[in-house]
């Protein structure tokens, strides 16, 4: 069971990698993605188109509409799974859960939509509210994945004396992959700041030509992003498994106890999985929503 279940997860997680790297370096006709248009005109020249066309509000609500999806999995998932959301070790977890993944499928999502599909641009056009918004989707961000790692450090730290699994510290791909995300996240935040913030005597075309990179390095780190949560899902689902499933092998000894239900064919397994399908869909929708822009 456990060979075939990280066969899976390896080939869900080449899926999605694959379909995000194919989404990132090509456009229109397998043109280059990143060279198939005039190096003057780039995301932060493009106006967000704000008429209210069938096609613009497709390309805007289905984004919108699979992260509404999504959160409602989540919380399903938090609650009946995870043991909810609170400050105790049975529930500690899931503000771990919630914030990261309020940082990466909206807020993370919402800053890379701001220029191609606003929620705003429903209402403004003005190019400087637009970017105030892109601001502050990267603010909310920060702050809930300062949450969600403060979360995750004290769900750690209450463990049981000696630490047994799964409150081992940095031991999975899933967290070897958030150090990655957030390390490519906070290096593209300082380098926009530094460009368009600080450096003011930097002439119009370095800026421009910095937002090619600024733009498809957005991107990648999104993507990273949501493949690191899908891996968070498998992780835990994983753990949730191990303690549920009986016999446990050998004389391992479950940190969390017994779990009660939670089974491979179980509503509880489920939800994790129907998160991870959600993630893809949801990736899939806002890259097709920033593609249609150009």
């Amino acid at each position: 069971m456990l060979v075939v279940m990280t066969f899976n997860a390896s080939l869900l997680f080449a899926a999605v990698a694959g379909s995000f790297i194919g989404l990132l370096c090509f456009g229109k006709n397998g043109r280059d993605y990143c060279g198939s248009r005039d190096t003057a005109q780039t995301d932060a020249d493009i106006a967000p188109e704000t008429s209210r066309t069938p096609h613009f509000l497709a390309r805007s609500i289905l984004p919108r509409l699979v992260v509404v999806i999504f959160l409602i999995v989540l919380f399903l998932w938090i609650y009946q799974a995870e043991g909810g959301i609170g400050f105790q070790e049975s529930n500690l977890f899931g503000w771990h859960a919630l914030l990261m993944s309020l940082f990466v499928v909206v807020f993370t999502q919402e800053a890379i939509l701001a220029y191609s599909s606003p929620l705003i641009g429903f209402f403004t056009k003005n190019r400087t509210i637009i970017k105030y918004y892109h601001v502050v989707c990267h603010l909310l961000g920060a702050i809930c994945a300062l949450g969600g790692l403060c979360a995750i450090v004290y769900y750690k730290k209450l463990s049981p004396q000696p630490v047994v699994f799964p409150f081992f510290t940095l031991y999975s791909a899933h967290s070897w992959a958030g150090i990655v995300f957030l390390s490519l996240w906070l290096l593209q935040i300082l380098a926009g700041f530094h460009v368009y913030v600080v450096g003011n005597k930097r002439t119009s075309e370095q800026k421009r030509a910095f937002s090619q990179f600024h733009s498809f390095l957005g991107k990648s780190v999104y993507a990273v992003g949501l493949v690191t949560c899908i891996m968070g899902f498998q992780d835990m689902q994983s753990s949730d498994l191990a303690s549920s499933t009986p016999p446990n092998p050998g004389n391992m000894t479950m940190a969390m106890g017994d779990m009660q239900g939670y089974f491979p064919n179980s509503s509880l397994a489920q939800y994790s999985s129907a998160g991870s399908i959600l993630l893809i869909f949801s990736g899939l929708a806002t890259f097709l929503a920033l593609r249609s822009q150009h």
